[in-house]
């Protein structure tokens, strides 16, 4: 019986479900309901989680997945060998970031001879608790795609006659068992590609086009009319009434101060419908990757700090927005930091400064929060130092606490998201019938080194532009369960005459020799509570509901 057959991989993506052409041996083919799963490319931070997850298997898992019984000094080897920059490696993790299933795409160091297949190996893994659920057949199709990206025609798999749910999987996948001579000459053919994917460029991605809904559609239809080609285009009513909306929350904060305003006690109640109720029947409180997004991993020095999340059922379909919920959590803390700064009678940005404490780096595990955005914290850990740094630059290039006429103001915020600092300062001003102006704004970002500043501006001249118009007037409401915004003049993207007057980026130089920061979200989050801080110390009112639209009309 073999340990090393080879599946040979057909040029194009694997369509939802395939009918095998007759062969000299056994076919098969399925088609099964879709639920999307999301699949994570792994790095050498998640090491430790792939070690975990190999150890967890029993003898017989890991006889199938290496093609011999491996014993933990041999999956540590194995581990600590893994080349994640030559090959694919991707799993699958719970809502703990705990890894359920894992797979190994290992590309060749040298191309084969013209007239022999390109061949990887290929290796899959699923805990046992996590199996029958179609984890395992995921990554099959998930490295079949990767394959072909790479030239890849075959592909070695240990111990496959042997392995019965990677036979079903091939197979499953419109594979043919083939055996040229003994069974020890198996092999798995893959039929011709019947499914063609022109790529084309994104535009604008925030979030929601990482749904593929409306591609669904048109195969549908390309179906239901023998197979003519459909180009199916939404309204924009369509667009509006059917998407998957970024998630709305109600945040409650309660603080102690000393006799001298300094906080000695800090409440965080955060309660909003989940992403993962995308991914899973019902969840009823924020996942961990939530959490982790300005709730838990608050940097404060506040001796005594809780957080709670109570239970919210999602009403509506819940989907990826740019800062996710860094959003709500930002506005909320940077926020309650200008009122405990006016109630203990001190400068909003000199009590952020005492808030953050001194500099330091502080472990994100150590403050609850098992994310950290995905990366190694010890690679990437909240550094205190960075985070002030974009917060007195900021003020500094803002020229803070300048004189300013009657109705003008400044309001200061700090967000770490995305492994990136980003802190912000707005100035606005408001005439007596409440109209609302922004001659300038100020962002400073801290994202490590930089390798196209212009690119990096751009982000960040594009993050203030998209947080205001959140803050401004960004609102989809729901009645009777329907949405009721129907196109731009009731969904209000942010319009010219609202647009800041001046934009200013300041850049802070990284080490070329550190990890690398995000730039695309981390500018969105610290632009509402700025804002609302601004409008604050400009007119004495306090914006606490979002969005603002008509709140400061006299």
């Amino acid at each position: 019986m073999t340990t090393d057959p080879n599946i040979d991989l057909p040029k194009g993506p694997l369509p939802p479900h395939v009918t095998s052409t007759p062969s000299q041996t056994e076919t098969a083919s399925s088609s099964c309901n879709r639920t999307w799963i999301p699949i994570r490319s792994l790095a050498p931070r998640h090491r430790e989680r792939i070690a975990a997850h190999l150890l967890a298997l029993d003898a017989h898992a890991r006889y199938l997945r290496f093609g011999y019984p491996a014993t933990a000094t041999q999956i540590a080897k194995y581990v600590d060998t893994l080349d994640f920059d030559r090959d694919e490696i991707f799993g699958i993790f719970n809502r703990r970031l705990e890894l359920l299933a894992m797979a190994h795409l290992a590309h060749p160091m040298a191309s084969a001879p013209s007239d022999q297949p390109q061949m990887s190996e290929f290796g899959v893994s699923v805990v046992s608790s996590a199996r029958r659920r179609g984890f395992g057949r995921r990554l099959f199709e998930h490295a079949i795609l990767h394959a072909r990206n790479r030239g890849i025609s075959a592909l070695f798999i240990h111990a496959l006659s042997e392995n019965t749910a990677m036979l079903k999987i091939a197979k499953s996948a419109g594979a043919i068992v083939r055996r040229e001579g003994s069974e020890t000459e198996a092999w798995l053919e893959l039929p011709a590609d019947k499914v063609t994917v022109n790529v084309t460029l994104l535009g604008g991605g925030f979030g929601r086009k990482s749904k593929g809904d409306y591609a669904t559609e048109a195969a549908l239809l390309a179906r239901e009319t023998g197979g003519k080609p459909v180009k199916v285009v939404w309204t924009r009513e369509d667009d509006l009434h059917h998407s998957y909306y970024h998630t709305v929350s109600v945040e409650r904060l309660e603080a102690g101060l000393d006799a001298s305003g300094k906080p000695v006690a800090w409440l965080h109640r955060s309660v909003g419908p989940t992403l993962m109720a995308l991914f899973m029947p019902d969840p009823k409180t924020e996942s961990p990757i939530e959490l982790g997004m300005g709730l838990a991993n608050v940097p404060f020095a506040v001796p005594n700090m809780r957080v709670e999340n109570p239970e919210a059922a999602a009403h509506t379909r819940i989907g990826w927005y740019r800062a996710v919920s860094n959003i709500p959590h930002a506005f909320a803390v940077q926020s309650f930091v200008c009122e405990m700064a006016n109630a203990a009678g001190r400068d909003p940005k000199d009590y952020l400064l005492e808030l953050l404490g001194p500099p330091r780096q502080i472990d994100p595990r150590d403050i609850n929060d098992t994310w950290n955005h995905g990366e190694d914290p010890t690679a990437y850990p909240i550094d205190i130092g960075r985070l002030r740094r974009v917060a007195t630059t900021v003020a500094k290039e803002a020229n803070w606490g300048k004189p300013l006429a009657k109705g003008r103001g400044q309001g200061i915020a700090a967000h770490y998201s995305f492994t990136t600092y980003v802190a912000t300062v707005v100035e606005v001003a408001v005439d007596a019938s409440g109209k609302l102006t922004i001659p300038q704004v100020d962002i400073a970002i801290d994202c490590g080194a930089i390798v196209n500043p212009e690119r990096v501006r751009a982000q960040m001249e594009g993050a203030c532009m998209m947080g205001l118009g959140n803050a401004l007037s960004g609102e989809i409401s729901f009645k009777d369960g329907r949405a009721q915004q129907d196109n731009f003049h009731q969904f209000e993207v942010l319009r010219m005459n609202a647009a800041p007057k001046k934009i200013v980026v300041h850049l802070i130089p990284g080490d070329y020799d550190a990890p690398l920061g995000g730039a695309g979200e981390p500018g969105v989050p610290p632009i509402a509570p700025a804002l609302a801080n601004a409008i604050f110390a400009a007119t004495g009112k306090r914006i606490r509901n979002l969005p603002i639209r008509d709140q400061l009309k006299a």
